[in-house]
């Protein structure tokens, strides 16, 4: 059986990315030159997000916040190369750039800085995975822990309003019985 991906209203995805509705737009706009066109309802112009570009968009907006990316197109740019497996543009150096030191050193440098920045990237995805995880539990604590303050409060509402019709049907009968 084929489980079509989860897909978000653009309030849903305003919400969960803390933007407004025109941010939300111009996101799309730079998500679809990237990615493509995102689904369209039938006869609707606002955009579904399948739960990919959602993430995608998350993660790219992290890779600004880190510095990791100049901008939100240039972040989904490399997040695209990264699930297509394309490998990191390589470095270049010039002769004058090196100023006399060993060029077998500073291969030797860059391969290891190379090394270190794949593992930091794969470090990178591993925390967005988990920030999702995280922002998912805390949306469902969220809607737990309201439920349980309405319970608690509908109890408590229901507790207190008890004592006080006992007490006004008490004093409507001490005024009863003293008038006679």
């Amino acid at each position: 059986m084929h489980e079509l991906p989860l897909t978000l209203t653009p309030a849903q995805v305003g919400e969960r990315l803390e933007v407004s509705p025109a941010g939300l737009r111009r996101l799309a706009v730079t998500y679809e030159e990237v990615h493509g066109p995102l689904p369209r309802p039938p006869g609707s112009p606002s955009r579904l997000w399948p739960l990919p570009a959602v993430e995608a968009v998350e993660m790219a907006r992290v890779m600004v916040a880190e510095g990791e990316a100049p901008s939100i197109r240039r972040a989904l740019e490399l997040l695209k190369g990264e699930e297509a497996g394309a490998p990191l543009a390589p470095l270049t150096l010039s002769v004058s750039d090196v100023g006399g030191a060993d060029l077998t050193q500073l291969r030797d440098v860059v391969a290891a800085l190379a090394l270190q920045v794949h593992r930091l990237s794969e470090e990178r995805a591993a925390h967005v995975e988990e920030l999702a995880e995280l922002r998912a539990l805390v949306a469902q604590e969220g809607r737990l822990t309201r439920d349980a303050v309405r319970a608690a409060l509908t109890a408590q509402s229901a507790a207190q309003l008890a004592p006080r019709a006992v007490g006004w049907w008490r004093r409507l009968l001490s005024l009863g019985t003293s008038s006679k």
